[in-house]
């Protein structure tokens, strides 16, 4: 199946990518749209079948993270990022997209969209966790450029953020091995052990002994 991250937001797979002029749809009174602002931040997961979509969705539906679905089952190379493609403007998405997140609140799942061959379910991100996803890739652009004092800052703030999502919550996990890391990298090694062994319990209630995650 062809990327669907070359094209998620014009309504063409060829070229650059096109800014619509804005639509009809985008002075709505619908108040699901109404309540977003005129940027979207997406997740996706794109795969091959209707059939195997509406089984994603189901699971997600059931309590499934989308973005632990989209790792696990996403075609598209955004699957590594949990499905995550951007804040855009409403009026670039292609319509399909725009249809499809029409009567969506954050977080929801949109019904299973066919797009050019192959099926996709999108989530709309909501504001706190777009918070936590630029404190994270802040703090990851900085460890790349070796500043481990930045990416300490960056990645307390992604803790701070992560944490009103709960305490089991797998973003939190995430952040607290962001932190070990940065710790190691210090030889920090009495100040990383307790942010590893937080974060890998909350892995374990998240998602079992037994998944990938854990065993790493």
């Amino acid at each position: 199946m062809q990327s669907y991250l070359a094209h998620r937001i014009a309504g063409t797979t060829h070229g650059p990518l096109l800014v619509a002029l804005v639509s009809v749809w985008m002075v709505s009174t619908h108040p699901n749209l109404n309540a977003q602002t005129s940027d979207v931040g997406l997740r996706i997961i794109a795969v091959d079948t209707e059939a195997e979509a509406l089984r994603i969705r189901s699971e997600i539906v059931e309590g499934v993270p989308f973005e632990a679905a989209a790792r696990e089952r996403s075609a598209d190379p955004s699957y590594g990022a949990g499905g995550y493609l951007g804040r855009f403007p409403l009026a670039s998405l292609r319509r399909e997209y725009r249809d499809a997140i029409r009567d969506l609140d954050p977080g929801e799942v949109s019904p299973v969209t066919p797009v050019d061959g192959g099926f996709v379910l999108l989530t709309v991100v909501a504001p706190d966790e777009e918070r936590w996803i630029a404190a994270r890739n802040a703090g990851l652009a900085a460890v790349a450029r070796g500043d481990y004092r930045a990416a300490g800052e960056s990645f307390t703030a992604a803790i701070a953020a992560a944490g009103q999502f709960g305490p089991r919550d797998p973003r939190l996990a995430q952040s607290l091995n962001d932190m070990a890391e940065v710790h190691r990298a210090g030889t920090e090694f009495a100040e990383a052990r307790p942010l590893y062994e937080q974060a890998l319990g909350i892995i374990r209630e998240a998602f079992g002994p037994k998944d990938a995650n854990v065993s790493l």
